[in-house]
C-alpha cells in the first residue's frame, strides 16, 4: 500500500479484553475496557474523536512504524471482538469515501 497509495491514511485497531487503538502509530495509543467495552455510545464517540487525531499521517510516513507494530502483537485472552469492530467502522466512517 505504501508503494502503490502512499498519500492514503492507514491505521490499526486491536482488542483483546481492551480495545487499543493504535492509528497510524504516531501517538500512544488509546484504549477502552472495563465497562466501557459495553457503552455503545462511549465506543462511538472515542473512535469518532480518535479519527481526527490517530489518522493524521500518510502510509509512506508509517509504513514501517505500523510494520513493526504488527510484528510485535501477540495473542492475549479473550477478544472484544464487537466493540473491536465497532471502534474500527466508527473511525473509517470518518475517512472518505472507500474508507
Amino acid at each position: 500500500m505504501a508503494s502503490k497509495y502512499p498519500e492514503r491514511k492507514v491505521g490499526l485497531v486491536t482488542f483483546t479484553d481492551t480495545i487499543d487503538i493504535v492509528g497510524d502509530g504516531h501517538l500512544p495509543n488509546t484504549s477502552i475496557g472495563g465497562e466501557n467495552l459495553e457503552n455503545y455510545d462511549f465506543i462511538m464517540k472515542n473512535g469518532l474523536a480518535c479519527a481526527t487525531t490517530q489518522f493524521t499521517k500518510s502510509v509512506k510516513e508509517v509504513s514501517e512504524n505500523l510494520k513493526q507494530k504488527v510484528n510485535n502483537l501477540r495473542p492475549l485472552g479473550s477478544t472484544a471482538l464487537g466493540p473491536g469492530l465497532l471502534t474500527a467502522i466508527a473511525l473509517a466512517g470518518e475517512g472518505s469515501l472507500g474508507s
